[in-house]
C-alpha cells in the first residue's frame, strides 16, 4: 500500500513541473494506484511507515529525496541498502530525470521537467483521477486520499498512546451532497442542460472550498466535499455558505435562462470507531434526512 497527503497546496502547483515520482509498480500488481504522480515539494519528500512521512510505505527504511541546488539526492535510512536506483543498491546517491527507483516490491519512475514523458504522466494522471464532466475528482481518487488520510491518522493516534508529548491529529470532516430532485429537472428540461447545471455548480462549489480540500464525485448528482484538518463546526459554516450560494444562483444554458437548483447535505466528522465506509455512510444518512426534512439544507 502506498499513500501519500494531500499535495494540493500552493507551493506544490507551482512546482508541479519540476520534479514528481511515477508510481510504476505497487505491493500488488493491480494496484488501482499505479500511475499515480507524487510532486516533489521544494523542501523534498519523505517516504517511509513513519505517521509523519509525506508518502507511507510498507518499509524497514526511511528514503529522502531533497534537492541540494540543482541535484535531486537520495538518502536512505534505517535498513542498508533498502533501495535500488536503476537496478544498483544504494544508500546515497544523485538521481536524475528516467531514473528508476525500487524499494522492495514497489518501483517509481523519477521526473523532472517538462519533456514529453512529463507531460504524459501528468496528462494520464488527470485523466485517471477526474471525472469527465464536471472536472471534480472521481470516486477511486476520493478514495486514495481518505485511505492515506485515515490510515495517517491511526498512526498518529497509536503513536500518540506511546508518547503524550504527541499532540492530538486534527480533525477532519466530511461533506455529502445532493441536488434535490435532480431526476425532475432533466426530465423538465433535458439531460444536456442538467449536465451543464451540474458543471456549474461544482463550479460554485469549488469557488467555495480552500485548495486542500477535495471536491469529488460520488455519482449521478452526489458528490463528497472531504475537508482535512477540520472540525465538524467549521465544516458545517462551510457547508452553508456553499448550500446558500447554490439556491441563490441562476444558470443560463442556451436558450434556458434563470434555472436553479437546490442542494441538501449532511455533514460529519471522523472518529477513530469509523472506517472509510462508516465516515462516509455518516455524511450520507445526514444527507438523506436533510432531504426528509424539506430539502435545501445542511445537517
Amino acid at each position: 500500500m502506498v499513500a501519500i497527503m494531500d499535495g494540493k497546496s500552493d507551493e506544490v502547483n507551482e512546482l508541479d513541473s519540476q520534479a514528481f515520482l511515477v508510481l510504476l509498480e505497487g505491493q500488488e500488481e493491480d494496484s488501482p494506484e499505479i500511475g499515480r504522480r507524487y510532486v516533489i515539494p521544494s523542501h523534498g519528500l519523505c517516504l517511509g511507515n513513519q505517521a509523519d512521512a509525506d508518502v507511507q510505505i510498507d518499509s524497514m527504511g526511511t528514503l529522502h529525496i531533497t534537492r541540494r541546488r540543482n541535484i535531486w539526492q537520495l538518502d536512505i535510512e534505517g535498513t542498508r541498502n533498502s533501495a535500488r536506483v536503476n537496478g544498483v543498491l544504494t544508500q546515497q546517491c544523485n538521481v536524475f530525470d528516467g531514473d528508476m527507483i525500487q524499494i522492495g516490491k514497489i518501483a517509481f519512475e523519477f521526473c523532472v521537467g517538462d519533456s514529453i514523458r512529463s507531460k504524459f504522466f501528468k496528462k494520464n494522471e488527470e485523466g485517471r483521477l477526474e471525472d469527465v464532466l464536471t472536472k471534480a475528482l472521481n470516486r477511486r481518487a476520493l478514495l486514495q486520499f481518505l485511505e492515506q488520510d485515515l490510515r495517517r491518522y491511526m498512526l498518529w493516534e497509536t503513536e500518540r498512546r506511546t508518547n503524550q508529548a504527541k499532540e492530538k491529529h486534527a480533525p477532519m470532516s466530511l461533506v455529502m451532497l445532493d441536488i434535490d430532485h435532480f431526476g425532475i429537472f432533466n426530465k423538465k428540461y433535458d439531460v444536456l442542460v442538467g449536465d451543464e447545471v451540474l458543471k456549474g455548480v461544482i463550479e460554485r462549489v469549488k469557488s467555495r472550498v480552500r485548495t486542500t480540500d477535495i471536491v469529488a464525485r460520488w455519482g449521478g448528482e452526489e458528490f463528497i466535499i472531504y475537508l482535512p484538518n477540520t472540525p465538524i463546526k467549521e465544516a458545517t459554516d462551510l457547508a452553508e455558505e456553499v448550500r446558500s450560494l447554490i439556491a441563490n444562483s441562476q444558470f443560463e444554458v442556451g436558450s434556458q435562462k434563470n434555472l436553479s437548483v437546490t442542494i441538501s447535505m449532511g455533514v460529519t466528522q471522523f472518529e477513530p470507531s469509523m472506517d472509510i465506509n462508516g465516515f462516509i455512510r455518516a455524511a450520507d444518512e445526514r444527507m438523506r434526512l436533510a432531504k426528509k426534512e424539506g430539502r435545501n439544507r445542511v445537517l
